[in-house]
């Protein structure tokens, strides 16, 4: 077992921050050589063996379902949030209605051991949420694109549009691939904290609930 697979299983935020450093790396990298991709793609899809239209087809399909995945990512993320404000905000009416009383209780410090964890890993959850939706640069076809499709060549002689409309969505595909990482990997992690809040809550609970017997 390496050590990013017991950091993630500890503290999955740690395994997060840990790998999305690499990937926001590859993505610089990938966004910098995107004259290199675009000439790559067009060289393989301009080879007399490959269907046009499937190209086409799968490149569209492709696309659509990566700004799908990315508006249920962030969609998720926010829901995350609404969790864990909603969690934390009970949780301070709890005490209050509590009053003093079960602070000098035996359990008591057992319980604000734990609750002091659920806390932790709710804002930690908050956090890693709220990093799903600010990961930046995000690549999606403009009118730019389309002027660009439309160019004329050097030489005077028109490019195909339908070809370079397509490659450009492949490579933007391929460039978003590590930012779309990113966003999983920091919603894995913000799931995986709010679980683990809501279990400590839970052995919590329990200790502030032996107090009374």
């Amino acid at each position: 077992m390496n050590k990013v697979r017991v950091a993630e299983l500890i503290f999955p935020v740690v395994a997060a921050w840990y790998i999305n450093k690499h990937l926001s790396g590859e993505f610089k990298k990938a966004k910098e050589e995107r004259d290199n991709l675009v000439k790559d793609w067009l060289d393989k899809i301009s080879t007399k063996k490959v269907n046009d239209r499937f190209v086409e087809k799968m490149a569209s399909e492709i696309y659509d379902l990566e700004i799908k995945r990315k508006a249920t990512l962030e969609k998720k993320a926010t829901s995350l949030l609404a969790a864990v404000g909603f969690v934390i905000s009970l949780i301070s009416v709890a005490l209050v209605v509590a009053g003093k009383d079960w602070i000098i209780r035996p359990w008591t410090p057992y319980a604000l051991f734990f609750f002091g964890i659920a806390i932790f890993h709710f804002i930690t959850s908050g956090t890693s949420a709220t990093r799903v939706l600010k990961v930046g640069e995000f690549f999606q076809l403009t009118t730019d694109a389309i002027k660009d499709s439309l160019r004329l060549e050097v030489d005077e002689q028109k490019q195909q549009p339908v070809l370079n409309w397509t490659v450009e969505k492949l490579v933007d595909v391929e460039i978003n691939y590590s930012t779309m990482l990113i966003k999983s990997n920091w919603l894995d992690a913000s799931q995986g904290l709010f679980l683990r809040g809501l279990y400590s809550l839970g052995i919590s609970f329990v200790f502030v609930a032996l107090n009374f017997f």
